[in-house]
């Protein structure tokens, strides 16, 4: 190929990128704007162009170490992410492409002979089927939680991309080095993939639910002992009930007067209500939420904030699992709790709305103007001064996207304060 063909089929590769790399890191296009879709097309031109002048030089034989490089620089550019989260990108990309590229040549082989699909023409028609393929796999496969289970350190997905991303650079060491020879046994390699794509999924697949199985264990071990201490605090407050029946009646027969009465009770049902908030918690239908909420009780007892729990739906039923639901509500109450106002005061409702199961968190807080609420769920965003912050929003947003929910924040005045609110909606 000469050096225009050799640019062309380099930018139609690195468009293939494009389309895989936005859905791993993005779980969309993102190319909203024509700023954005110039800046692709600048860089992609640019990059694709050196991939032509290196063709055309004695070391082109090696274009499959320079297409690695420039591929890695492109993805870089394109989301400016961590060196290894790019290459992590990467090895997806490169895996997937060269699934779907070996799929289309054993196809066209079967149709057309091995001079013409190493020929300029020949590489244009196959890319008239790959870059369709490539966009249906964008539109229909989730891959943007692949990134997140090697952001994890998921040792067992790790591994295997790692694996599969060897045995796809062998292919692709075998296609440049001796093409006709790949040509001719592609059939046999695209069997050899597909069984190997077949095994590394299923394994993917039980290291997952491994991975999530521990993940639930976690949770329930950890608040398994919170849920018997509530249980145990209630069994002794349920001791003390006979004692508070016969302080009560000692009220009527010491007190005097009619008011004197009446405020004796009522100051002393006050302090009662404490012990009502634990037996509201029990009633929970999920014991994992109860005892993480007497937890954070607890938690704000120390630290003196006033925390509120509103339960209207003791069922609560989303399609979140039990630490998800845990890290959405547990994000929330902790942005509340560390605000910084004085007198802080917080308040979590459990509800229905709509034919939704809606969590709202509100806490006392100057008003927020529009704009700065916007960039609450954005990765890395935060209003606290102290490091390590800013994650936890665009988190939970991810979880709740993930489950078909809704998420919004707003500012909402009542009784003359205002409140941040944030309301979840979930199926």
């Amino acid at each position: 190929m000469n050096l225009i063909e050799t640019t062309i089929m380099s930018a139609l590769d690195l468009v293939g990128i494009l389309i895989i790399s936005n859905k791993i890191v993005d779980g969309k296009l993102n190319l909203l704007n024509k700023r954005k879709i110039t800046k692709c097309l600048l860089i992609i031109l640019f990059l694709s162009l050196i991939m032509g002048l290196m063709g055309e030089t004695y070391l082109s034989k090696y274009n499959y170490i320079y297409g690695a490089i420039v591929s890695i620089t492109f993805i870089y550019l394109l989301h400016k992410k961590k060196i290894m989260e790019t290459i992590y990108v990467y090895i997806i990309c490169a895996i997937i492409i060269v699934i779907v590229q070996t799929l289309v040549l054993v196809i066209f082989l079967a149709v057309i002979d091995i001079e013409k699909a190493l020929g300029f023409k020949g590489g244009l028609l196959a890319y008239s089927f790959i870059l369709p393929i490539l966009y249906l796999i964008y539109k229909y496969i989730p891959l943007n939680h692949l990134l997140e289970f090697i952001i994890k350190k998921n040792r067992v997905f790790t591994a295997l991309m790692l694996n599969m991303f060897i045995v796809s650079i062998s292919f692709l060491t075998y296609r440049y080095i001796a093409m006709e020879g790949y040509l001719r046994d592609v059939l046999i390699i695209a069997s050899l993939a597909i069984g190997l794509l077949f095994v590394n999924l299923v394994i993917i697949k039980n290291g997952l639910r491994n991975a999530y199985e521990e993940k639930m264990l976690s949770t329930y071990e950890k608040y398994f002992p919170v849920i018997n201490e509530l249980m145990n605090e209630l069994r002794s407050k349920q001791h003390d009930f006979d004692n508070h029946i016969q302080a009560i009646n000692m009220i009527t027969i010491t007190s005097t007067d009619y008011n004197s009465i009446v405020n004796s009770m009522n100051n002393y049902i006050k302090d009662l209500e404490t012990d009502s908030e634990l037996k509201r918690l029990i009633k929970l239908d999920n014991k994992i939420l109860a005892g993480f909420l007497y937890e954070k009780t607890k938690k704000a007892k120390e630290n003196n904030i006033d925390f509120q729990i509103e339960i209207r739906d003791y069922e609560l039923k989303t399609n979140l699992k039990d630490h998800e639901l845990i890290e959405v509500i547990g994000n929330l109450i902790d942005n509340a709790f560390e605000t910084g106002i004085e007198n802080n005061k917080v308040v979590l409702s459990l509800k229905k709305e709509k034919n939704m199961s809606a969590i709202e968190i509100r806490n006392l807080h100057p008003y927020i103007d529009i704009n700065t609420l916007s960039k609450f769920f954005n990765p890395g965003y935060s209003t606290k001064l102290k490091k390590g912050h800013g994650n936890g929003l665009s988190n939970i947003k991810k979880i709740i996207n993930k489950n078909n929910g809704l998420i919004s924040v707003q500012n909402k005045s009542i009784s003359g304060s205002n409140y941040i609110v944030f309301e979840v909606l979930l199926n």
